[in-house]
């Protein structure tokens, strides 16, 4: 009940309201937040369009976490105070502070809230008398914040400048304005600024943190590092701190130390003490940097390696099996692992473990899962993913080129020919420099801009970039690497452009797999990203196109170098010595120009055995970016050279090995040409540094079988036509080397080959052809979805790659799968589907339906075979059984369950270990021999319960009444349907009359003969009625066509249990009515499974089903087989019979296409059959006898059928629908 004031005097009402909302402000203030919204209410009671009130309502409601009705409150008030300061820029508060940074990124909230903010700073221009500067100051830096949210980086820098000539000692802008000069890149000033802001206030934690990272930025580690020690001294419970020394420690190589950072970190973010700092990272981001802070820049061995990768492997499946992961900001979680960057140069196939690290992404991090607004379109009322490919609106295909490190850097240099020539009739270019701020505007960077037809910059933000990369609504999108930059990894998560591929600027997989973010996330492919090719060259796969189990892509194979590389224009450095860099004259040099992160522990051996052999040899080492690095390798190879070199000979060769300092390019370039021989390393041989070397002549040694990553300058010198220096054994290697380094006369040979042929290494048309067709294809072919392993590579310009792509259907969720299925169609196009134990075999099997075009039964028929090897794990392990396989040198095991069909089991084995069909069918015929029990009826019944869509299926109405025994004795009624085929009818009546050797109705079995004639002439049915006068007829109206509602006449005045079901195109062929006899005792036996039908004719094949060829049918392998052979005995009478399967991939059982139920001559049980289900015919499916034989399937009945040959079909020619006007899409 609202408060009656009796005040009547304004003056006393206005005081009354003051009062009240000073109260209230008071109480607020307080944290009295109940008490002060009803005093604030009270005064709304009063005065209801007071905004003053309004909006502290809105500011109660807020702090009562109450966000909706805040919302409504400071709209209110804008309403009534259009001009009111205060409210637009509460509300923006609320959308940017409590709706967008706690609602994962409302993006629509901060755009509205910038809105605001922009109102209020122009409300506080026009009204600069009324705002006080500290409210000013306020405004301007929340509003700073938003924008730099959105990376308004120059907008943010205004507003910062603008509060700091209001105020010059303002802490929190002084700290954002470094904060934003780094992102710009302008260090040094950033530096320079958070120097100041540190001067007035010392004691500050985030802003000592802030400046350890702009300081780290400038390459200055030990001061970052002692500005983070300070930061976690004042406040221990500075989590990001704590972090940052964690990925100093790591960095440096000492991941012990990391781990108890990380750990310390982990502790006080985990705990409930009040005053922790947290910063973006969260407790599983933590968790996260503790489980990959395992891979180290130098390796002590090989059993180092190999451990470290054992660790790295279990350390992320430990934490996947947590359900549930948050990390709201993935950039904080990377740590010291540099997400997985150095896994590589173990030399091992990284594309399980970089799905594993990809998975915890895609289950943890919802900031990083994106679609591009403009692959979203409405359709028929719902959204749907449009993947169509459409031309911009000039005609050409819009590609875009995205990189971190588009300058002069291996990336830069490898990709800027082809961004330049691509065929610009065909294709738009988009070029994005990703942390544009940062990147150096080089020569190789302004080529690259200038070469783009449009040039997006990109900021250093995941969000942000999103929207500027969806923005230009790409058909292709290039990632010129993935996993050197931690933007540019995360991009790939989010469904982007139409189709997306990946460049070998870093030479792995990316491991972002479409199939793996659906099983995390649990959303439809379509929406999410996940890189769709890798492109690489036949040249460059050790495997050839057999290399796609290496990557988690689709891979993509050219024929060529892949790199429109230009010979570099500024040559060797010309007053460059070897005493430049410190190497003593009188030697043969042996450079590995490469980092010492790339130095494997084996390579070592080689570079100590060419000392050894070699004995006026060196051989020269860059030094590593970390002096704790060039240490470690250091004590390594020197532990190595002691072992490994002669008595008192270790010593020279340790002397012999040289590190020397970082050198520019064009110093480094001449320490190449100066230099006898190159050594390339392995795992990860060179790339642009070979390019380069063979520009100056230099010969390269390489060790082929080692090199397992990309064979790069194994292609160049394939193209180059001279294989010399490809060695294939640790001795070849050290052989040749040392030949080349030591033999002037072999080492000028050498170089005067490669200076002839490097022409063809170097701005190759044909690279820039392929490149064009890459695009072409990818731009016209449908988005590879689904797993690939087992696929050939796509091989560039091979015709059949449209045409025979072999198409994943999967559930996309898993790495290996619980079960294949492989088929090919009429069309050469190949399904491959794999699944994992939760998959949606139903799903799937639509997808694969959808393809092909299948028809309902088909497609049940491929869930079924689905379900089946799904589920087979499941069951009750029956037996393991032996094989033997590669001439039996090899023994696996093979498992079988219960209810397992035994040729899927054998089938599914056989793809697995490459097998043939004839070793498949070897396998099958044994398991059939070992176990006997997978024909009997309880094996079939489990597989048959496996049929989630049949078993889901809502059973029928069975209102029916059972049928009564005839009082004659009699339990038959025959029934023919006919239509304006006289002639046939007849002769099907006769001859069915012959097999009698009596008229029919004198039979002691038959009841009654009906005839239900559709459409035929008056003619006609007189003719019928003379002949056979003793029958029932049922004349249809001409207005009642059609063939089911034929067959639903003769349910509906039916008396007997027992129906043979006759059309008017089936000639009887048997001489006697034996197989009615046969068919009456397999339908009243006591069999385990009763049958509701037996069709009267074998179904092993065409022939035989229809009775044309019985030549041929009796000569099938399969004849009398397809199905479950069985007997049954009744009234002392044996009589075998087949009983039939749905869904099976037994070769014997060539009729379980169909669900069973038939119009073929058959006898109905209509007793079992109404038990079931409600026996009438759909009048309105075309495909009525489909329709109705699924339903008698999933109502649980069993149908049968004789190993005879009793009719044969005689109308085939001449179809009684197109005589009726009712013709079908098939007749």
């Amino acid at each position: 009940v609202k408060p009656v004031y009796a005040l009547t005097d304004s003056h006393q009402l206005k005081e009354k309201i003051i009062s009240l909302h000073q109260d209230a402000i008071q109480l607020y203030r307080n944290q009295n937040h109940g008490e002060a919204l009803a005093l604030l209410q009270q005064a709304l009671s009063i005065s209801p369009d007071d905004p003053n009130i309004v909006n502290s309502i809105g500011v109660v409601y807020e702090s009562m976490a109450e966000f909706q009705l805040a919302a409504e409150s400071f709209a209110e008030a804008i309403n009534l105070e259009p001009g009111g300061f205060h409210q637009y820029h509460n509300a923006a508060n609320l959308l940017h502070f409590f709706v967008y940074d706690q609602q994962s990124g409302n993006k629509t909230a901060l755009e509205i809230s910038i809105a605001y903010y922009e109102k209020a700073i122009k409300l506080s221009d026009e009204r600069a008398s009324d705002i006080s500067p500290g409210e000013r100051i306020a405004l301007l830096n929340d509003a700073s914040l938003a924008l730099q949210k959105v990376s308004m980086i120059t907008d943010a820098m205004d507003l910062v400048q603008k509060v700091l000539e209001i105020d010059p000692k303002n802490l929190q802008a002084r700290g954002n304005l470094a904060l934003l000069l780094m992102r710009t890149g302008n260090l040094s000033q950033a530096s320079i600024e958070a120097q100041v802001a540190i001067d007035q206030n010392p004691e500050n934690v985030q802003l000592r943190h802030n400046y350890g990272n702009i300081l780290h930025a400038l390459g200055d580690a030990e001061a970052a590092k002692k500005q983070w020690q300070k930061a976690v001294e004042i406040n221990p419970l500075c989590v990001p701190s704590w972090g940052s020394l964690g990925h100093d420690e790591g960095h440096r190589g000492n991941l012990t130390g990391a781990v108890q950072f990380y750990e310390k970190a982990l502790s006080v973010a985990s705990s409930d003490l009040s005053g922790i700092i947290l910063g973006d990272e969260s407790e599983d981001s933590l968790r996260l940097q503790i489980a990959t802070a395992v891979i180290p820049m130098i390796y002590r061995s090989v059993r180092h390696i190999m451990e470290v990768r054992s660790k790295y492997k279990g350390n992320l499946e430990q934490l996947l099996e947590d359900k549930v992961m948050a990390i709201s900001d993935p950039i904080s979680s990377i740590g010291s692992s540099a997400i997985g960057y150095y896994i590589i140069y173990q030399g091992f196939n990284d594309v399980h473990l970089r799905r594993l690290l990809a998975r915890v992404y895609w289950r943890s991090s919802p900031s990083i899962l994106f679609t591009a607004p403009f692959l979203v379109q409405e359709i028929g009322g719902k959204a749907e993913v449009n993947d169509l490919v459409t031309p911009d609106v000039d005609g050409r295909v819009r590609i875009g080129f995205h990189g971190s490190f588009l300058y002069h850097h291996s990336v830069g240099l490898l990709i800027q020919g082809v961004i330049k020539n691509i065929d610009r009739s065909k294709f738009c270019v988009v070029v994005f420099f990703q942390n544009h701020h940062s990147q150096p505007k080089d020569s190789v960077h302004n080529a690259i801009g200038d070469a783009a037809d449009i040039v997006v910059n990109l900021p250093n933000r995941i969000d942000s970039s999103q929207e500027l990369i969806a923005k230009e609504q790409l058909t292709v999108l290039i990632f010129t690497e993935v996993g050197m930059d931690s933007i540019s990894y995360f991009l790939p998560f989010a469904r982007l452009a139409k189709r997306t591929a990946l460049f070998w600027g870093h030479a792995v997989s990316s491991g972002i797999s479409n199939l793996d973010g659906v099983e995390e996330t649990r959303l439809d492919p379509k929406y999410l990203g996940g890189i769709d090719y890798f492109i690489s060259s036949i040249m460059f796969e050790k495997g050839g196109k057999k290399a796609q189990d290496r990557y988690s892509e689709r891979l993509y194979l050219m024929n060529g170098l892949t790199t429109y590389f230009y010979r570099p224009i500024n040559g060797p450095k010309e007053d460059f010595s070897f005493g430049s860099v410190g190497i003593p004259p009188g030697n043969n040099i042996y450079l590995c120009p490469q980092v010492l992160y790339k130095i494997h522990p084996d390579f070592d051996d080689l570079v100590i055995n060419i000392l050894i052999a070699d004995t006026f040899g060196r051989v020269v080492f860059p030094v590593a970016q970390k002096d704790e690095w060039t240490v470690s390798f250091r004590e390594r190879i020197t532990k190595r050279a002691r072992y490994l070199s002669p008595a008192n000979a270790s010593d020279s060769v340790l002397e012999r090995i040289s590190l020397v300092r970082q050198m520019d390019a064009d110093e480094y370039l001449a320490l190449a040409k100066l230099s006898n021989v190159v050594l390339d390393p392995f795992p990860v041989g060179g790339g642009r540094s070979s390019f380069e070397i063979f520009s100056v002549g230099t010969p390269i040694v390489l060790l082929y079988p080692r090199t397992s990553i990309l064979q790069l300058t194994y292609a160049m010198y394939k193209t180059m036509e001279l294989m010399d220096c490809i060695t294939y054994s640790s001795e070849d290697f050290v052989s040749i080397a040392v030949k080349i380094g030591s033999d002037r006369l072999v080492e000028n040979l050498m170089r005067e080959r490669i200076s002839a042929t490097n022409h063809l290494l170097y701005e190759s048309s044909a690279v820039i052809e392929e490149w064009n067709t890459f695009l072409e294809y990818a731009s016209s072919n449908p988005r590879p979805y689904g797993s690939f392993t087992g696929l050939d590579a796509i091989m560039a310009g091979d015709n059949s790659n449209a045409r025979s792509e072999v198409m994943n259907i999967a559930n996309l969720n898993g790495i290996n799968p619980a079960v294949i299925l492989r088929t090919k169609f009429h069309d050469n196009k190949e399904i491959l589907v794999e699944m994992r134990d939760d998959a949606d075999a139903i799903d799937i099997a639509r997808r694969v339906s959808d393809e092909i075009g299948a028809d309902h039964i088909k497609y049940r028929w491929i869930a079924r075979v689905l379900q089946h090897g799904l589920m087979r794990p499941k069951e009750q392990l029956v037996q393991i059984h032996d094989i033997y396989i590669d001439g039996g040198i090899e023994r696996l095991e093979i498992e079988v369950h219960y209810g397992d069909d035994l040729f899927l089991v054998a089938h599914d084995f056989g793809l697995n270990y490459g097998l043939d069909h004839s070793s498949i069918q070897t396998i099958y015929e044994n398991l059939v021999l070992r176990t006997p029990q997978h024909s009997s009826c309880g094996w079939i019944s489990k597989r048959k319960n496996h049929d989630i869509e049949g078993n889901n299926i809502a059973k029928y109405d069975t209102h029916l009444p059972k049928l009564k025994p005839h009082s004659s004795g009699c339990y038959l009624t025959i029934a023919f349907t006919t239509c304006k085929r006289l002639q046939l009818f007849l002769e099907t009546v006769q001859s069915l009359q012959n097999a009698f050797a009596e008229r029919l109705l004198e039979s002691k079995m038959i009841c009654d003969v009906l005839v239900v004639d559709d459409s035929s002439s008056e003619e006609d049915r007189r003719t019928m009625m003379r002949t056979f006068p003793e029958f029932t007829y049922i004349f249809k109206p001409g207005r009642d066509k059609g063939h089911a509602s034929s067959l639903n006449l003769i349910l509906n005045v039916i008396k007997t249990r027992y129906l043979l079901y006759i059309e008017d195109d089936w000639k009887t062929i048997a001489n006697t009515v034996d197989m009615i006899t046969d068919a009456m005792i397999v339908l009243r036996a006591p069999v385990e499974n009763p049958i509701a039908q037996v069709l009267l004719n074998d179904q092993s094949s065409r022939s035989c089903a229809h009775g044309d060829n019985i030549t041929s049918c009796t000569k099938n392998k399969y004849y009398g087989k397809a199905g479950w052979k069985r007997e049954a005995l009744f009234d002392g009478q044996t009589v075998p019979y087949i009983e039939h399967e749905f869904g099976v991939v037994y070769p014997e059982h060539t009729f379980s296409y169909w669900p069973g139920f038939s119009l073929n001559p058959a006898i109905w049980d209509l007793d079992r059959l109404h038990s079931k289900m409600n026996v009438l015919f759909d009048e309105e499916d075309i495909t009525f006898e489909q329709t109705f034989s699924l339903k008698a399937m999933d109502a649980g009945l069993t149908f049968a059928h004789l190993p005879q040959i009793n009719f044969r079909h005689i109308g085939q020619g001449i179809s009684s629908y197109v005589l009726n006007s009712k013709q079908r899409p098939w007749d």
